[in-house]
This record gives structure tokens, C-alpha cells and sequence, in this order.
């Protein structure tokens, strides 16, 4: 299977995609006078662009499921070398799971009016600081790592 998706994968992807923008375009294109002879309203009501969501959705389903699938295979036959981006990945959680705890719902009126506004709760406000917080880490984690490479790389 890895041979024969290494040689003929990026085809296989490129025609599976190619193949859905040229239905997608068909059906849009198709459709396309009617859609502008119908009201503002009714326009949005229309399935006239359902194809091109549904292959989207389908492609992106195929690649996640694709990139977990491959990645819990690579782990499974080649645990040792693994280690570290496993070590990686749980280093993730935990920042993510320390932020969490250590997270508290916003209580500015104009965010907790936004708030209220859109039915956010307080643990899904939880959750948006947690993945802010852990989002500024990892930037700074990486800066700081380009700078270090960068300074060690100029000093050879």
C-alpha cells in the first residue's frame, strides 16, 4: 500500500480533486441563471452549491482520516523514534489542560454582554482561553526556537 500510494498517491489526490471542482462547476454552472432569477431571499435556500460542500467535506474527512491513519501506523511500527512526538503531543495537552484550569470567563460588560448575546457559556469561554493561551505559547515557543537556530547557525 505505501508504494503504491507514494507513487500514485498525489495523482489519485489531484484527479479526485480535480474531478470534484469540474462536477462542482457543472452543477454551479448549470444552475447559475436560475439562481439570480430567484429572489435575495430564496437564493440562500438553494442546494445549487451542495455538491462542492459535500466533496469539500469528503476530501477533508478522506485527509484526516488518512493523516491519523498513517500516523497511528508509523508510531505502531516504529515506536522508539516515536517518543518524542509523543512526548511532543503530551506536552500539548498537558499546557492546553493547565491553561484550562487556569482559565476564568471573561467579565468585561462588553464581552460578557457578546457573551450573553451569543449563548456562550462560561466553560465554553473556559475552552476559547485555553486554546488563546496555549496558541500564544506555542508562537512564542517557536519564535523563540528560530531565534536560537538562527543565533546558533550564524556562530558556526
Amino acid at each position: 500500500m505505501y508504494k503504491y500510494l507514494s507513487k500514485n498517491g498525489q495523482l489519485i489526490a489531484f484527479g479526485t480533486g480535480a474531478f470534484l471542482v469540474v462536477l462542482f462547476a457543472i452543477s454551479w454552472l448549470s444552475g447559475y441563471s436560475a439562481l439570480q432569477a430567484m429572489p435575495e431571499e430564496e437564493q440562500m435556500n438553494t442546494g445549487i452549491f451542495d455538491i462542492g460542500l459535500i466533496g469539500s467535506f469528503f476530501l477533508f474527512l478522506v485527509a484526516v482520516i488518512a493523516s491519523a491513519g498513517f500516523g497511528i501506523m508509523q508510531i505502531a511500527s516504529n515506536f522508539k523514534t516515536s517518543i518524542r512526538g509523543l512526548l511532543g503531543v503530551l506536552a500539548l495537552v498537558v499546557l492546553f489542560i493547565v491553561a484550562y484550569a487556569t482559565s476564568k470567563p471573561d467579565s468585561h460588560a462588553i464581552v460578557a454582554a457578546a457573551a450573553d448575546k451569543m449563548n456562550v457559556s462560561d466553560s465554553t469561554q473556559k475552552m476559547i482561553g485555553a486554546g488563546l493561551t496555549t496558541m500564544v505559547v506555542v508562537a512564542l515557543t517557536t519564535l523563540v526556537a528560530f531565534v536560537y537556530g538562527e543565533i546558533r547557525n550564524f556562530f558556526k
